[in-house]
């Protein structure tokens, strides 16, 4: 089966987009977990001291 170039152009958007989409969650998530962290960290030096 021969793709012309139009829809070759398509399915590279579309990949695209979900890369770009799953990139950006896990960044997110990432974000999320760093936040947690740090948040954690300051309780803890604050039991500490």
């Amino acid at each position: 089966m021969m793709l012309e170039e139009k829809d070759l152009q398509v399915l590279k958007s579309m990949m695209e987009t979900v890369v770009n989409a799953r990139a950006s969650k896990t960044e997110t998530v990432l974000l999320q977990m760093i936040q947690d962290l740090k948040r954690k960290a300051e309780e803890l030096e604050i039991r500490i001291a």
